[in-house]
C-alpha cells in the first residue's frame, strides 16, 4: 500500500483545499494510505482520512511517504526543496501564476513570486495543471511538456439544502419580480464583478447579488451607488450552502480577468444553472460557446447581449460534459493512474 502525503495550505473551505477534499473522498482507501498536513490552524473542511498541522517537530514525518501531493505556494515550496526526499513529488497548479499574483499582489511581486514558484515546480517529478490552455501557457513559462498533465477540477453534484425563511424572504424582496444575476466568490479585482454592476445600468429588468464578500466589495457599493443601480446591488456575504442559492439565480455569471478553472463555475453547471463568462481562454478551451455565454472583457455590451442570450444556453449539453470531464470520480480516476504509476525508490 502506497502513503501520499497532502500539503495544504490550511483546511479552509477555499477551492484548492476543496479540490484536495474531493480527491481524498473519491481515492480507494484498500489502494493508499492518505495523510493530510496542513500549515495554517484554520480548520473549516472535515477530511476522511488522518490530518494533522505542520511543525518544525513532525515535518520529519514527510519522509516516511511514498508520494507528496501539494498544493498552492508555501506547500509547493517546502515539497521542492525538502532534502534527501526520495519519493514521487507531485503539484497541481490552480491558477495561471503571473495574472494571479499580479491581481493579489501587484506587478512587481507578481515578477518575483512567479520566478519562485516555476522554479519550484520544475523540481516535481509530475505537476497537473487544469485545462489544455494552462498546459500550453506553463510550457512557455519553462516547465517541461512531459512533466505536466491535464487534469480538470472536478466535483460531485451536491443536494441543495433548504434556504432559511428569511433570507429567502430577503432576496425575493430585493429581486422584485425583475431577473437575478448571481455568483459566489471572494470579491477581489481578479473577479471582475465591476463589469455586471456596469451593465445594470443598461439591463433596467436585472437585479445582481453576490454571494460571498472580499476585498473590492465597498468599492463595487460605491460604483452601483455612482451609476444608480444600488438598490439592484446586494452583497449577501458568504453562506456554507452556497450552492443551495444557484437555482434562484436567472443565470450565473463569472467575468473574471483570470482563473484556474472556477469551481462555482461547474457547480452552476452541475445545477443546471445558464452560465455567463468572460471569453478568457482558460474557459473557452473548457467549454463550448453554446453550453456557456461568453462574453468580451470590459464589453458591456458585450456582456448584456450575453447575458440577454443565456436563457438559450444548451444547459443539457453543458451538464453532460460535466458528468464527461468535470466531476470527482473522473478527476480522483487520473489523480490515482499517477499514483499507482509511481516509481518509489
Amino acid at each position: 500500500m502506497k502513503k501520499i502525503a497532502f500539503i495544504l495550505p490550511s483546511l479552509k473551505n477555499v477551492g484548492p483545499n476543496k479540490v484536495a477534499h474531493a480527491i481524498i473522498n473519491r481515492i480507494r482507501t484498500d489502494d493508499f494510505y492518505i495523510k493530510v498536513y496542513y500549515f495554517k490552524n484554520l480548520v473549516e473542511l472535515e477530511f476522511p482520512c488522518d490530518s494533522e498541522q505542520l511543525t518544525s517537530k513532525n515535518i520529519k514525518d514527510l519522509y516516511s511517504f511514498d508520494i507528496i501531493h501539494s498544493h498552492m505556494l508555501r506547500a509547493d515550496i517546502l515539497a521542492a526543496y525538502l532534502p534527501f526526499y526520495n519519493g514521487l513529488k507531485i503539484s497541481t497548479i490552480h491558477n495561471m501564476v503571473e495574472e494571479d499574483v499580479f491581481y493579489s499582489h501587484g506587478k512587481l511581486a507578481s515578477k518575483i513570486i512567479s520566478k519562485i514558484w516555476v522554479l519550484a515546480w520544475k523540481r516535481f517529478h509530475k505537476v497537473a495543471v487544469l485545462t489544455s490552455f494552462a498546459k500550453e501557457y506553463y510550457c512557455k513559462l519553462g516547465l517541461k511538456h512531459e512533466m505536466l498533465t491535464v487534469i480538470a477540477n472536478g466535483i460531485n453534484k451536491k443536494e441543495p439544502t433548504t434556504i432559511s425563511a428569511n433570507d429567502l424572504e430577503l432576496i425575493n424582496n430585493f429581486r422584485n419580480n425583475k431577473k437575478l444575476i448571481g455568483t459566489v466568490c471572494l470579491a477581489n479585482e481578479r473577479k471582475g464583478l465591476e463589469q455586471i454592476i456596469k451593465v445594470l445600468a443598461v439591463l433596467q429588468d436585472h437585479c445582481f447579488i453576490l454571494i460571498g464578500d472580499g476585498p473590492v466589495t465597498l468599492a463595487l457599493t460605491e460604483l452601483a451607488e455612482k451609476l444608480q443601480v444600488s438598490e439592484r446591488f446586494l452583497v449577501f456575504g458568504f453562506k456554507e450552502n452556497a450552492i443551495s442559492f444557484l437555482n434562484l439565480f436567472d443565470c450565473f455569471a463569472l467575468p473574471s480577468r483570470s482563473e484556474g478553472l472556477s469551481l462555482a463555475l461547474i457547480e452552476a453547471i452541475s445545477m443546471k444553472v445558464p452560465v455567463v463568462c468572460s471569453d478568457i481562454d482558460v474557459i473557452t478551451s473548457a467549454f463550448e460557446s453554446d453550453e456557456v455565454s461568453f462574453f468580451e472583457l470590459d464589453n458591456i455590451e458585450s456582456l448584456k447581449n450575453a447575458i440577454v442570450d443565456s436563457c438559450n444556453n444548451d444547459i443539457e449539453k453543458a451538464y453532460a460534459h460535466y458528468l464527461l470531464e468535470y466531476n470527482s470520480d473522473v478527476m480522483a480516476e487520473k489523480y490515482m493512474s499517477i499514483y499507482k504509476g509511481a516509481v518509489v525508490k
